[in-house]
């Protein structure tokens, strides 16, 4: 198994090239350095080298001198392989250092494995005497070394000087507070939010324990607990920041300790947001609050509905049957009274009729609004035929056409939905009456997704700009004053429709019918 010594101060790349050789079947070895590896080397010989070239204690160039002049590792191949030493120059001081292979950072994995296997298979032994080096050639090189040394020193310099510069720029540009600590809690450094935050310039700050800008009392374990140990995860926490004037202002503090025991704070101003969040709790307290005084009200204003209900009930259906009765023991002596008394009794009857029937829809108004929703599945059209049979007497029969389309089925409270089909075939069947042979159908169809379930008559009808008017509480169209009713039933239809959370609508022309059509919601069909 071929034996490769991998040399690099990065345990990063270290353990990409153990990998990727290890997978190829190659036997890999690491040192973190030139000295290390030399060493290594020098213990077992490796087959071939991979090495670094800017490393501590002793750098990739002196490795290969150093391998060349030993007779038992000069014929060992050497392979440089750096992101650093990546000019022309480098690669002309590596070769003449010794070096086999020069490849820059990053090779593609297959390239790096075939330049390996190809460096191997032509490697080309060398006189075990090996090369006879003079001073000269000795100091020549050197100073190439330092030269190309120099180079890379200075553009690290550079590159950590334009570094440092990025950095003063983001810090003084940034509109988030940034404050740098030491773990004793110092201001190391703040930039011009940070002033603008705290209220104080650099000079109050700089050198000033964090715990001044907490005011009174305060310390830095908020900082100090979210800066974790160095690399660990950074955590947000909120933090309350008093400014030089006093003035409170709520912070969310993001730390970060650094390798070196520094913190870097990052402080963004929340007080807006909180103050914002702190108003919506209000306005949802308030709302909450008023919603409970309303819900009493309405409790009031039911409980007082119902007593008002109870006494319509009785109050006023007592006196109307008493009425009605004593006006029957009257119309048993009919034969008492001229032609105007009776007419002047008859009507007195008539009264007191409707007077019933007007209450009897004003409770079932009322009972439509206020009756608990039982809600279960419903057979429209068991439900639909039921109804038909109670208001269709026999002699009305012959001459009504009733047409039934499929009718699905619905969920909601079948006692009020039956009382919604009643009115609907009560009103069809009433506006019908005068026509010798009258048709009605009943059926449903689907609009959007949702279903509709109707009532049709080709009764008297109505003008289409009257369709909203119809099902207002004693609105009695023009034409419809003659037609028995209280004004009442589609009041009725709409409030069910409404609670069971679905909508009703009324089209029809003159002369050619009405339809009223209801949907029940969304779990209605």
């Amino acid at each position: 198994m071929t034996r490769v010594l991998v040399v690099d101060d990065e345990s990063q790349n270290r353990y990409l090239l153990e990998v990727l050789l290890g997978g190829e079947g190659y036997e890999v070895e690491s040192a973190s350095n030139g000295r290390e590896a030399l060493a290594a080397a020098r213990r077992r010989a490796p087959e071939l080298v991979i090495s670094d070239i800017l490393m501590p204690e002793m750098d990739g160039f002196l490795l290969c001198r150093a391998m060349k002049a030993d007779a038992t590792l000069r014929n060992v191949p050497f392979v440089f392989y750096t992101a650093t030493y990546t000019e022309a120059e480098d690669e002309r001081v590596a070769l003449e250092a010794g070096g086999d292979l020069f490849l820059r950072k990053p090779t593609e994995p297959d390239t790096l494995l075939a330049a390996i296997r190809r460096l191997l298979e032509e490697r080309i032994p060398v006189s075990d005497e090996g090369p006879t080096r003079g001073l000269a050639e000795e100091v020549a090189f050197l100073a190439r070394h330092d030269q190309a040394l120099a180079r890379k020193l200075e553009k690290k310099h550079h590159e950590l000087q334009e570094s440092e510069a990025r950095y003063r720029s983001y810090f003084r540009s940034s509109p988030v507070a940034i404050l740098v600590t030491d773990d004793t809690g110092r201001l190391l450094d703040a930039n011009p939010a940070a002033g603008l935050l705290s209220g104080r310039d650099a000079v109050e700050l700089l050198g000033a324990n964090v715990s001044l800008l907490l005011g009174e009392g305060g310390d830095d374990s908020p900082l100090r607990l979210a800066a974790g140990a160095p690399s660990a995860p950074s955590r947000t926490t909120a933090w309350r920041l008093r400014r030089k004037d006093g003035a409170l202002r709520h912070v969310s503090l993001t730390a970060i300790r650094l390798e070196d025991g520094r913190v870097l704070a990052f402080c963004e101003d929340d007080t807006e947001r909180v103050r914002a969040e702190e108003a919506v709790r209000q306005v949802n307290a308030d709302l909450e609050r008023r919603v409970r005084e309303r819900t009493a009200q309405l409790e009031h204003l039911n409980a007082e509905l119902e007593a008002f209900t109870s006494s319509v009930s009785h109050d006023l259906r007592a006196p109307l049957r008493a009425l009605d009765g004593y006006a029957a023991m009257l119309e048993e002596e009919a034969e008492r009274l001229d032609e105007v008394g009776r007419r002047h009794l008859g009507a007195i009857r008539r009264n007191v009729r409707r007077m019933s029937e007007l209450v009897e829809s004003l409770l079932s108004l009322s009972r439509a609004g206020r009756q608990p929703l039982r809600t279960g599945p419903i057979d429209m059209e068991r439900l639909a035929r039921s109804v038909l049979d109670e208001l269709l007497v026999p002699g009305e029969r012959e001459r009504t056409e009733v047409v039934f389309r499929p009718l699905p089925a619905a969920v909601g409270d079948e006692s009020l939905v039956r009382q919604v089909l009643a009115n609907l075939v009560g009103n069809a069947l009433k506006f019908s009456a005068r026509k010798d042979r009258r048709r009605l159908e009943i059926g449903a169809r689907n609009e959007g997704g949702r279903t509709f379930w109707f009532v049709s008559d080709d009764g008297m009808g109505f003008e289409p700009a009257q369709a909203e008017r119809i099902f207002r509480i004693f609105e009695r169209l023009p034409g419809a004053e003659d037609i028995e009713g209280t004004g009442v039933g589609l009041a009725v239809v709409r409030r069910i429709v409404e609670r069971h959370g679905g909508v009703v609508r009324a089209e029809g022309r003159p002369g050619a019918g009405a339809t009223i059509s209801f949907s029940l919601g969304e779990g209605a069909g």
